[in-house]
């Protein structure tokens, strides 16, 4: 890691909740010569793409469908033609997007999608995300298109593609449980009682980890189901974020973490859809 990373991801006094995220997709083949299964790269192999922003795999979950990897900086889960990675702080994601790209050559992606979140204190980041789509552009042999903090690419087979998702971020986080898991007074099994896992995603298999001094980070994983939960619950920068793309628990467990954690503001995302942002009186 570059002494410049090193030193703009330690910051000492904030820590960026905003989230970058990356989709990936990889054409599909009937030819067995040219046929690329994800689920086949070795852990080393993530490791590698990830030492390109400065993020580290932590604890993993796997099952037949999705290798779900817990990062230091959110997860990354892997599929058999297509990944998801996201991170928050002030890793550098456009930099393993653009080894990705390397990787697999622009000819076998069929998607790719890249996005970040407004952050609160963008001068310590390593790039702003003008810089990351231009690095993207360039990269795509001129293709894509950037708007609303978004950077899209896609190619004519992309239209066949049925993965969704949905998104739910609060920020300003209130709430009767906020305070004590600011002091850490929770282990991961109550954080799991408190966030409602236990009791919506109780069908899943989870993955989880409790950071020092503060903040968590969950995987599930239910036969092709997936979700993932973050906490970052620092008093300056309080957010939550959930993906998954069971339509079920997402509506029951986003409907209980809006009424737990009171949010200042929250935003929703559905699939491909236009962000809704939310501000609450």
């Amino acid at each position: 890691m570059s002494s410049e990373l090193s030193m703009k991801m330690s910051i000492p006094f904030f820590f960026e909740a905003a989230e970058k995220r990356l989709e990936l997709h990889l054409k599909t083949t009937t030819n067995p010569a040219e046929k690329v299964n994800l689920l086949q790269y070795t852990d080393d192999f993530w490791q590698h793409q990830l030492n390109h922003c400065g993020a580290t795999i932590l604890t993993q979950l796997k099952n037949q469908h999705c290798h779900a990897y817990v990062l230091s900086e959110s997860s990354l889960f892997v599929f058999p033609h297509r990944l998801i990675l996201v991170t928050c702080g002030n890793c550098p994601l456009v930099q393993t997007a653009t080894a990705l790209i390397e990787y697999f050559g622009v000819e076998n992606i069929t998607i790719l999608d890249f996005e970040r979140q407004q952050e609160q204190q963008p001068q310590y980041q390593l790039s702003q995300f003008v810089q990351d789509a231009q690095q993207l552009h360039a990269k795509l042999g001129g293709a894509g298109h950037s708007q609303n903090r978004k950077f899209r690419y896609f190619t004519a087979t992309a239209a066949h593609s049925t993965a969704t998702s949905e998104k739910l971020q609060l920020s300003k986080l209130k709430g009767p449980h906020i305070a004590a898991i600011q002091k850490g007074l929770f282990n991961k099994s109550e954080l799991q009682h408190k966030l409602g896992l236990k009791q919506f995603a109780a069908n899943y298999h989870l993955n989880d980890w409790l950071f020092e001094p503060m903040g968590y980070s969950v995987n599930g994983l239910n036969g092709k189901q997936y979700f993932t939960l973050h906490l970052s619950p620092e008093e300056e920068s309080s957010f939550l974020s959930l993906e998954t793309n069971d339509r079920q628990l997402s509506q029951r467990l986003s409907s209980y973490l809006l009424q737990q954690f009171s949010p200042l503001q929250y935003n929703t995302t559905l699939a491909n859809l236009q962000r809704h942002t939310v501000a609450v009186d």
